[in-house]
C-alpha cells in the first residue's frame, strides 16, 4: 500500500483525521490555513500584552468600523465562542432558527452590552476576548489589506483560475464559481455510488490518495441525522470543497490539483462507496470513520 493510501486507512478515510505532514496541498479549509503578509507579520512585533485596555484591541475596533461598518466590536478567540455568546444573548426557548450569519462583532448597543457581560465570562475581558494583542494587531493588518485591488485581483483570479480549468475539462463543479473554493459535485462526479455511500467522502478520500491533496466533504455526512427518528438527512447537494487558503499556493500548485482531479475523474468508474463504521454524537463529519 503506498504512503497515502497508509495513512488515510489509519484516519478511518476521513480527511480531518489525516495528519497535517501526510499532506501535499492543504484545501481542507482558508480557515486560520492562509499565509500572512510581511506587514502583518511586522505587526505582530508590536503586540500589546497589557490585560486591558490593548492598543491593539482599539486598532482592530476602528479598522472592523471602517471596513465593516459595525459600530461595536466584542473579540472571542474563533468562531464558536461568538455563536455561544450570540446564541444565548438572542436565542429563547421555542425559537425556530432557519440559518445563521454569525461572525459579525454588532450595531444593536443592546446586544453589545449584554455581549460585553457574557464575554468577561467565557472568554476574557472585553477588550482581547481570549486572543493576544499580536494576533490583534495582525487581524487589523489583514482587514486593511483584504479590500486592497491587488490583493482581491490575485485571490479571486487563482480560484477563478482553479475554477475554469476544470470546466474546461468538463468536470462538475458548482456555477458560478466561488470566492474561496471550488466545490466538485460529487453527484455528477460519481453518479453510480448512492448517497447513502457517501460520494461525496468518496471523492475526497480519492483526491488525497491520487495526489496528497486535502479536501472535505460537504454533503450527507456533514448533514447529520435526524435526532427524532435517527434517519439520515439527505441534502440536495452533495460536495467536495476545495478551499483555496490566501497568499499559500502558486499557479503550479493549482496545475497539480486541476490534474488530479481530472486524473480521478477519468477513472471514477472504478470508485466504489464507504461504509460509516463509527459516528461520534456531534457534527460527525469531524471525527467519523469509514471503511
Amino acid at each position: 500500500m503506498s504512503t497515502t493510501g497508509c495513512a488515510y486507512a489509519q484516519a478511518g478515510y476521513n480527511t480531518f483525521l489525516l495528519r497535517s505532514e501526510d499532506v501535499y496541498i492543504d484545501l481542507l479549509t482558508d480557515s486560520g490555513t492562509s499565509a500572512m503578509s510581511d506587514y502583518q507579520w511586522a505587526g505582530m512585533m508590536l503586540g500589546d500584552k497589557a490585560y486591558a485596555g490593548s492598543k491593539n484591541f482599539y486598532y482592530l475596533e476602528a479598522s472592523i468600523q471602517k471596513y465593516y461598518v459595525y459600530r461595536h466590536i466584542v473579540p472571542t478567540h474563533q468562531g464558536r465562542g461568538a455563536e455561544n455568546i450570540l446564541s444565548q444573548i438572542l436565542i429563547k426557548p421555542g425559537d425556530y432558527i432557519p440559518g445563521n450569519m454569525y461572525f459579525t462583532a454588532l450595531n444593536d448597543y443592546n446586544i453589545y452590552e449584554e455581549a460585553r457581560n457574557l464575554i468577561v465570562i467565557y472568554e476574557g475581558l472585553h477588550t482581547y476576548g481570549g486572543m493576544a494583542g499580536r494576533d490583534m494587531e495582525a487581524m487589523a493588518r489583514g482587514i486593511e489589506e483584504s479590500v486592497q485591488d491587488d490583493h482581491i485581483r490575485a485571490r479571486i483570479g487563482q480560484v477563478e483560475y482553479l475554477g475554469q480549468k476544470l470546466l474546461d475539462w468538463s468536470i462538475p463543479i458548482v456555477v458560478p464559481i466561488g470566492g474561496h473554493a471550488i466545490y466538485l459535485d460529487a453527484k455528477r462526479f460519481l453518479p453510480q455510488i448512492s448517497q447513502d455511500q457517501f460520494p461525496a467522502q468518496r471523492l475526497a478520500a480519492e483526491l488525497y490518495l491520487e495526489a496528497g491533496i486535502w479536501a472535505m466533504e460537504r454533503g450527507i455526512v456533514s448533514a447529520g441525522r435526524s435526532k427524532e427518528t435517527g434517519d439520515n438527512y439527505y441534502p440536495e447537494l452533495e460536495l467536495v470543497r476545495l478551499t483555496i487558503p490566501r497568499r499559500v499556493y502558486t499557479q503550479a500548485h493549482m496545475d497539480l490539483t486541476a490534474e488530479a482531479v481530472e486524473e480521478v475523474y477519468h477513472n471514477r468508474d472504478r470508485l466504489r462507496g464507504l461504509k460509516m463504521i463509527y459516528e461520534p454524537k456531534y457534527l460527525r463529519f469531524f471525527q467519523a470513520r469509514f471503511e
